[in-house]
């Protein structure tokens, strides 16, 4: 957890895919102290140009479909609006960079790699017209219960497994965010890391798990994990 959805109206290379997940990957981890491990990016096409509708009328006039980042993400006290809405910035910052170019001096962002400034239907179909987060309730992934939240609904249970080979890739539920929900608590990945760490170095060392094997380097080199587990 988290999972990332990046539906494109435009088409994106796998070149241009690889470099927006570890974008995303990177500053989920490093903003909210998450492994790698756990973050999840998919991308998925946009629906067929004149499927979706903006003030009741075709998106960009039928031309294109619109481009939408959706964050299945953990809330809490710690997670207040005002740092979801400057990490949407940062993912729309991430996007234009990587779908555009880098942005320069004295220049929109895009303008590099494009021979000067991009043209307006360019910019149409490469404008992001969506982010935006809803919250997770409990889930299972990669063999692991997530961190602890609270909320005032019946809890869900799943059953345990002894191994990630043996537990679903995913198991969750989901919650919209409306102003009257009750937030679901986050931040104990300290507490969290160190009673699954037995757990992880079972499937490291044990079942030569690769991403488990990363998992544990990426906790031994990285300074704000390592200090969690201390």
């Amino acid at each position: 957890m988290p999972i990332y959805q990046v539906i494109h109206g435009i088409s994106l290379t796998p070149y241009q895919k690889s470099l927006l997940a570890e974008r995303i990957t990177v500053l989920h981890s490093t903003e909210y102290l998450t492994p790698s491990l756990f973050v999840n990016v998919i991308f998925h096409p946009a629906e067929p140009v004149g499927d979706f509708f903006l003030a009741g009328k075709p998106y960009n006039n039928g031309a294109t479909s619109p481009n939408r980042i959706f964050g299945t993400v953990r809330t809490g006290p710690k997670r207040t609006k005002e740092r979801f809405d400057n990490f949407a910035k940062k993912l729309e910052a991430a996007w234009y960079e990587v779908v555009n170019g880098p942005k320069q001096a004295g220049q929109t962002n895009g303008a590099s790699g494009h021979g000067g400034e991009l043209s307006k239907e360019d910019r149409r179909a490469r404008k992001l017209h969506i982010v935006g987060f809803e919250g997770v309730i409990t889930g299972i992934e990669n063999g692991v219960v997530l961190p602890s939240v609270s909320v005032c609904i019946p809890p869900l249970t799943a059953g345990s497994a002894s191994s990630m080979h043996d537990a679903p890739l995913a198991y969750v539920a989901r919650v919209w965010a409306t102003a009257d929900d009750q937030p679901t608590q986050a931040d104990n990945e300290g507490t969290w890391l160190k009673d699954n760490m037995a757990f992880f170095k079972e499937q490291a060392e044990v079942y030569s798990d690769q991403p488990f094997q990363d998992l544990l380097k990426e906790l031994r080199e990285r300074p704000d994990l390592r200090k969690l587990i201390e």
